[in-house]
């Protein structure tokens, strides 16, 4: 798959909830950036779907919740009951942009 990011992510294996039309899935984060992210969710969502993720992202004094809108990009059989979601976020306010530019600074 052509790799199309414009902006780096890191990875981060932290649990978090996936919202898809009517249902909630608890899903597990592969990497976060400030543009996007890439989950392992139990079932597939097409590309173009909007969802909301909502995870604690790990900072370096703590942690910090944020809940994101996410536009799916591709969405890939990984295993039994294991799909890679990929996305990017839309509308991503100044306090959740400010916490993933913190994430991704920090080593």
């Amino acid at each position: 798959m052509l790799n199309r990011r414009t902006e780096s992510r890191k990875a981060v294996h932290v649990p978090a909830t996936l919202a898809f039309r009517d249902a909630v899935w608890q899903v597990r984060t592969l990497d976060l950036g400030r543009n996007g992210i890439c989950v392992v969710a139990p079932r597939p969502c097409g590309p173009g779907s909007l969802c909301i993720v909502t995870l604690d992202v790990p900072l370096g004094d703590g942690q910090a919740t944020v809940t994101l809108s996410l536009k799916t990009i591709y969405s890939s059989y990984a295993a039994t009951d294991a799909f890679k979601i990929g996305g990017r976020f839309v509308e991503l306010d100044d306090e959740a942009a400010g916490i993933l530019d913190r994430f991704v600074a920090d080593d």
